[in-house]
């Protein structure tokens, strides 16, 4: 399955004195993070798009 939008802008903003602060939304979708889980995700994120890349480069040597 995929969920698709079309000129989806995901936003990130923070709502201070709440027990998860950090909000990603997508459209209708609102994802709530405490900042450990936001750094989880951030990192994780950074982390796939490095194996991609080294993926691509692989791809391009062979």
């Amino acid at each position: 399955m995929r969920i698709a939008a079309r000129d989806l802008k995901p936003t990130v903003v923070v709502a201070p004195d709440t027990e998860r602060p950090i909000r990603l939304r997508t459209g209708a979708i609102t994802f709530q993070f405490t900042e450990a889980e936001a750094i989880g995700l951030a990192t994780q994120l950074a982390d796939a798009v490095d194996q991609n890349r080294i993926n691509q480069q692989g791809a391009q040597h062979e």
